[in-house]
């Protein structure tokens, strides 16, 4: 089974779950780093990019290891558009 068949796009009827890449970094930082999104475990907000980038590099090692991960998720009517958030848990 090739990387690109175990890792295919999951898609609801509004939301569309992908495999992370190198250039969702920033906006992985921008959402780890917002004190909203850390409210009820501030422990796991982020401070800098560096942080993003060894989350997106773990979470790469455990998707080519396991087959799944931390998925990135946008609207499924804009899939080219904004990233909306994260699912799953962080390795």
């Amino acid at each position: 089974m090739t990387d690109r068949a175990r890792h295919a796009d999951h898609r609801t009827e509004r939301l569309l779950l992908r495999r992370p890449v190198v250039d969702d970094i920033g906006v992985l930082f921008e959402i780890h780093a917002d004190p909203a999104t850390n409210r009820f475990d501030p422990s796991r907000q982020m401070t800098t990019v560096d942080q993003a980038a060894a989350q997106f590099r773990d979470g790469d090692q455990h998707w080519r290891a396991h087959g799944f991960g931390y998925w990135v998720v946008s609207r499924a009517t804009d899939a080219a558009g904004p990233v909306i958030g994260f699912a799953g848990a962080p390795p």
